[in-house]
């Protein structure tokens, strides 16, 4: 056994990571890169505002409180929306505020712009401009 009285022989308490360490550290600005059109992994890393643009991406094709790995501020709301017969002003401003609710949850986004809605069928197609502390991106969901 360790010192530390551990179950491993190779642990030691001064290495643990505790809460106060991981307030410290920055958020880190990577993630694996999804071809969004075949839904496939590529097998690459993106960092910076493209690891931004795969985590919203991610955010708003994931239901909220469907899924018990994600918190329950993570995912989109939006899709609730589909099937009702609600008018152009009022589809456009629920989607605006589960939107920004939605991609807010992350440290370094700040808001959305220029937001479009438009119903196809029974889809809706959703473009906005992301606002970040790395600059802007188009997004089209």
């Amino acid at each position: 056994m360790s010192e530390t009285g551990g179950l491993f022989p190779f642990d030691d308490a001064d290495e643990f990571i505790t809460d106060d360490t991981l307030n410290d550290e920055e958020y880190v600005l990577r993630d694996f890169e999804i071809d969004f059109h075949t839904m496939k992994m590529t097998g690459r890393i993106v960092e910076g505002l493209d690891a931004i643009e795969m985590w919203v991406q991610l955010a708003l094709r994931t239901k909220r409180y469907e899924w018990l790995i994600f918190s329950w501020d993570y995912g989109e709301e939006y899709t609730e929306l589909i099937g009702y017969s609600y008018t152009k002003e009022y589809l456009d401003s629920e989607v605006e505020r589960c939107i920004t609710e939605c991609v807010t949850q992350h440290p370094y986004i700040t808001g959305i712009q220029d937001l479009t809605v438009t119903v196809e069928k029974d889809k809706l197609h959703i473009e906005f401009t992301l606002i970040t502390d790395f600059g802007e991106v188009e997004i089209d969901v």
